[in-house]
């Protein structure tokens, strides 16, 4: 069959619309505040997209499977993770655990998923639908909140405070629990944290000092990013592609609350998000990318499709 010089050009029409309809579409800040919620990235058009009963706390992002993942936090009784599309449909709750479950990691390239447990001191994972629940860590964890993964690297990070000999710390393990090391010592209150893989920089936020700091991916070389201007500093997410990091600030009575972000060096801050907020904690920055290109043809020739989702630095931190 021979395709006509009208129908091939049709096709490519249709080709670069699509491919336009994608590279249009902005990339987005999810964030849990009370309930789940998004945001460009420059603070405008919030929406809310979840309604579901309990505190959110934790939260990430699976963007090649659509899906937005939370924990809840009640503050009696059990919480729970859950996951909803990205636009907050198809709601399940995937797993019943222990209240204070806070800190939610995700590996979708592994089909894991890695929590904190403040209250019961552990560090758990499963798969991405909820079974195969496993514990990793249950001895010698003091108040664990936060948590990033790196998967290529076999590690994973977590902020651990309340009553850690020498304050807060940055502590990492291997993927299995194994190898704990406490790498950043001396803290106040570590909460949120995320990872700079490409730079081998691990960020965090402190609460009690008002600081964002980071280091080597070993603990060495730390940096205060941001001293000043801060109230009670929960989570942290980064873009790296883009040079930036963003993070949540305030608690639920501070006399003010807000989302914000600067370049990663902590240099040109920005007050994006400073109405209607509750409690905010942890938030994650999604990143879509044009990410389907086919070339259709008739008779013989044959389908071409690329996908691509730049899903660097799905971790979590997570920010009480």
């Amino acid at each position: 069959m021979v395709m006509g010089k009208a129908t091939a050009a049709s096709l490519l029409i249709m080709l670069v619309s699509s491919i336009s309809a994608q590279a249009a579409k902005p990339p987005k800040i999810y964030y849990a505040d009370y309930f789940i919620h998004r945001a460009n990235p420059d603070g405008s058009s919030v929406e809310q997209v979840t309604s579901t009963a309990g505190d959110s706390a934790g939260i990430d992002l699976d963007l090649a499977g659509g899906n937005v993942y939370w924990t809840t936090s009640n503050s009696s009784g059990d919480s729970g993770i859950y996951r909803s599309d990205l636009d907050g449909g198809n709601v399940v709750n995937l797993l019943t655990v222990p209240r204070f479950t806070t800190g939610l990691a995700l590996d979708p390239s592994h089909g894991k998923m890695y929590w904190t447990n403040w209250n019961g001191k552990t560090i758990q994972r499963s798969n991405l639908g909820g079974d195969n629940v496993e514990t990793l860590i249950d001895t010698g964890l003091y108040g664990p909140i936060g948590i990033a993964v790196d998967p290529d690297g076999g590690k994973m990070y977590w902020a651990d405070n309340l009553t850690a000999p020498g304050g807060g710390c940055i502590r990492r393990a291997n993927l299995d629990g194994s190898d704990i090391e406490d790498i950043v010592t001396g803290l106040f209150y570590p909460l949120g944290i995320d990872l700079d893989l490409p730079a081998g920089k691990v960020y965090w936020t402190d609460v009690s000092s008002a600081k964002i700091q980071r280091a080597n991916l070993d603990g060495s070389s730390v940096e205060n990013l941001i001293t000043a201007g801060l109230i009670w500093p929960n989570s942290i997410d980064l873009d790296v592609s883009g040079g930036k990091m963003y993070w949540t600030d305030g608690y639920s009575n501070a006399p003010t609350h807000k989302i914000q972000r600067a370049d990663l060096d902590g240099s040109n801050v920005e007050d994006l998000i400073t109405e209607g907020l509750g409690y905010p904690n942890d938030i994650a920055f999604a990143i879509p990318e044009p990410a389907t290109l086919s070339l259709l043809a008739l008779g013989g020739l044959a389908m071409v499709r690329r996908r691509r989702f730049d899903a660097a630095h799905r971790k979590r931190s997570y920010g009480a």
